[in-house]
């Protein structure tokens, strides 16, 4: 614990070593958390990739040291629900029914553009 501290310590005095040492030690809680909330293996890595780049440049706003752990799963569990948030807005190409497609042949074309045009003018075309 008393390392962590020290890792977050360095890390928020620029250290990128050390930044790079937090996210490795907590990688596999953050998935674990990420994958809770999504179900979705390549959403939970985005919303991790989000997280660490949020921490990245926020740790040093990060108070007290002994947080670090809670803090970074806060940001992570945010990055979470705005990516889910930002899922309700798509619609699985699978999940969209497909029209369905008649082919008409030339006569059926004919007799619909006959039908459109009046009985004057459709008597005409017919006759010649």
């Amino acid at each position: 614990m008393e390392n962590i501290d020290k890792l977050v310590r360095k890390a928020q005095y620029g250290d990128k070593d050390a930044f790079v040492e937090l996210m490795r030690i907590h990688k596999s809680s953050m998935y674990k958390t990420a994958i809770a909330i999504l179900n979705n293996n390549e959403d939970a890595a985005d919303a991790m990739q989000d997280a660490y780049l949020a921490c990245f440049r926020n740790i040093h706003k990060l108070k007290k040291v002994k947080y670090f752990k809670t803090w970074l799963t806060r940001i992570l569990i945010n990055k979470c629900y705005d990516i889910r948030s930002n899922r309700k807005h798509f619609v699985a190409i699978d999940e969209v029914p497909e029209p369905m497609y008649h082919d008409k042949g030339i006569d059926e074309i004919e007799d619909d553009i006959l039908s459109e045009l009046g009985d004057n003018y459709s008597l005409i075309l017919s006759l010649y």
